[in-house]
Parts: C-alpha cells; structure tokens; sequence
C-alpha cells in the first residue's frame, strides 16, 4: 500500500469518526430536559412505551429496507440527517404528536447511521474488535458530552437552544462525511432478504441471542431516566450527571475491552462478561433502600455492560461470516431493531402492575437466559475446535 493510499484511508477513517462524534452530540443533547419534556406533554412512564413501540417499528422497517437496498454510506448520512429533524420538531412544539414524531425520527437517525457505520467497519478494518470499539468510543465521547453541553445550554440560555443545537450538529455529521461517501466500500444489494446464503448457523445462533438480549435492554435502557424523576424525585441536573457517568464508563472502557476481545479470541466471555454488569447495574436502580445513591451508582455497572455488548458481537458476526461480513452485520442489526418492538410493549403493562421498579425483573430473567445460552454456545464451539 503506497503513502497516498494509506493517507486516503487515514482522512476517510478521521471523516467517518468526527462524523460519528458529532452524531453522538446531536443525539444526546437534549437528554438532561427529555424525561421533563415527555412530562410536560403529559405523556405517562407506562403510556410512553407505546410511543416507543411505534418509534421502534420504524426503526425496524427502516433497518430492514436500507440492509437490502441502499449503499452503507447512504445510510449512514441519512441517519445523520433524521437527528436533525427530530430536533426541528421540538421547536415547533411540546405535544404527544411531536413527542412522538421526535422520537421516532431520532430511532430511524440512530438506525441507519449505526447500520451504515457497522457495514462500512466490517468491510474495512481486519481487527475488527478492536475498530468496532474505537467507532463506538467515538460515538460514546459525543453521548458524554451532549447531556453536558444541553444542562449547559439548559443552564445560561433556554430548553430551545438545546433543540436547536441538535438541529444545527446533525446537519453537520453529515456534512463532514459527504466528501468521502464515494470512496467509502459500497455492497451490491440484493433486496430484502439480503442475507441468505450469506449467513451462517454460528451467526443465526448469536444473533438469536442477541435478540433476546436487545429486547431485555430495551425494557429498561429507554426508561431509567425516564422514571427516575418519579422513583427518586431527581432534577435535570441528576440526570445529566447520571447520563455523563454511565457514558463516562462505557466510553472509556470500550476500546480497552475490544483490545481485550480480540486477545482472548472467543468474543462469547465479553459477552456473558457484558450480561453480568447490566444485571449488577439494575439491581444497584430497583434495591429500594439505596434511592438516589443507587440511582447514581447504577451507572457504572449500566456503562460497562453497554460498552462490552454491541461492538464485541458485531465485531463477533463478522468474524463467524468472515466472505459476508456486511450481510452478518446487518442480519444481526436488522435483528437488533426488531428485538425492541416486544420490549417496549411489554414494559408498559409490566409496570403498570409491579410499579416502576418491578417492572425490571423481566429484563434481569432475560439477561440470565443469555448469559447461560452464549455459555453453552462458547462450549459447543470449544467442543468442536478441540475434535
């Protein structure tokens, strides 16, 4: 490889992850005033799973459609551009309406750039570990610095400043980006049921995995902030300062743990290791006695087990697919996607009968069932290997 080919990759690389930067920001900005918008809007902790729900329907569709039909970095600079128009929606209005159509747009956003992102990474770097987790470093700096730059805005100016600056930061992810969309890997499509024959058992049984793992995180990730205000009775700055610590953690424990993956070979203990956190982390929120001191000390545990799941088992399909790595990534993200539909309907009438808290004992008893089931994989594949 000559010097102007490795400069290309280094500037396209650079682009790709200042992009990804920019895009955590956007995403995360208005986190320290959402659970109080959602509020305003009248919008109830148990109702708010339905307008989840549909968000993550389109989430799915969209996942869906762009695997089998459009060109990663097409992907990935239309997810950029959806954060902006989700935030563009708040300064019109504070509504059930506009909550939901936010929503729903931040989730297609978050889809197709996370795609995009996944498909071009499997395509482009061997260490695979390792680059999924440097992304997603990337994408956690700007998830800890957007609740802190929002409280700030909160803070000196006013809540639409926020929405604003969200707009303004999503118009530049993609903006950054659009010089190399052209040198970026590009797959040819091949429809809607892009992977067969392109995907094999091992990646069928992580995925299936994985599913049951995403739905269980999706019955508690999207709604421990917003209960909080009504378990521990917590301002917008508890809330920033529990976004920044939970991302703090998973932001600096990414890259080493995908270091760490792709040292030990088997990805599977990185991934049992990542159900034993976030059930630690749940039990530190739910323990009736610690209130706002559990709260605060639930992020840790939640950092770690989101910083050690999804970059390790993308990285991990990639690895088991190794002539189809962007059909195993977007085989398992379309996964992904569809996984949080059950979740968030069932969340809803969970808490409605066993109260906020109680509701997050389906998400432990599922996180237990994946532990025992990448368990078992990891010994069948040792079995094998061994023979």
């Amino acid at each position: 490889m000559n010097k102007r080919s490795r400069d290309i990759i280094g500037f396209r690389t650079l682009s790709l992850l200042f992009s990804t930067l920019l895009f955590g920001i956007a995403m995360t900005i208005y986190d320290p005033v959402w659970p109080f918008v959602v509020k305003e809007a009248n919008i109830d902790p148990s109702e708010y799973s339905y307008i989840v729900f549909t968000a993550q329907l389109l989430e799915f569709i969209s996942r869906l459609f762009s695997s089998g039909y459009l060109m990663p970095s097409i992907s990935f600079v239309v997810g950029s551009l959806s954060i902006s128009f989700s935030m563009g929606v708040l300064l019109y209005s504070i509504s059930p309406p506009a909550i939901y159509t936010s929503l729903s747009t931040l989730r297609l956003g978050r889809a197709l750039h996370f795609l995009g992102r996944g498909q071009i990474i499997g395509r482009m770097f061997k260490k695979r570990g390792l680059a999924f987790s440097v992304f997603r470093l990337s994408s956690q700096i700007g998830m800890l610095l957007g609740p802190l730059l929002g409280y700030l805005i909160y803070s000196m100016l006013s809540r639409n400043f926020i929405f604003l600056s969200g707009f303004l930061l999503g118009i530049f992810s993609a903006v950054v980006f659009l010089p190399y969309i052209k040198e970026m890997p590009k797959t040819v499509r091949r429809g809607l049921l892009f992977w067969r024959g392109g995907v094999n058992r091992d990646v069928k049984i992580v995925t299936g995995l994985t599913f049951i793992n995403n739905m269980a995180r999706q019955t508690f990730i999207p709604f421990h902030f917003i209960v909080a205000p009504y378990l521990f009775n917590v301002d917008p700055g508890y809330i920033a300062l529990a976004a920044f610590l939970e991302r703090g953690v998973s932001m600096l424990s990414s890259v080493p743990i995908g270091w760490l993956s792709d040292r030990i070979g088997d990805k599977r203990s990185i991934l049992i290791f990542s159900e034993a956190m976030l059930s630690i982390g749940i039990l530190f929120y739910i323990y009736p006695y610690l209130g706002i001191l559990g709260f605060l000390a639930s992020t840790f545990f939640i950092g770690l087990g989101t910083a050690s799941y999804a970059p390790i088992v993308s990285a991990l399909v990639s690895e088991l697919s190794p002539d189809n790595p962007e059909d195993a990534v977007g085989f398992l993200l379309t996964a992904i996607s569809l996984s949080r539909l059950p979740g968030s309907i069932v969340i809803g009438p969970l808490m409605a009968i066993l109260g906020y808290g109680g509701g997050f004992i389906f998400t432990l008893i599922c996180l237990g069932i994946v532990g025992l089931g990448l368990f078992i994989h990891y010994l069948k594949s040792a079995s094998l290997s061994i023979k």
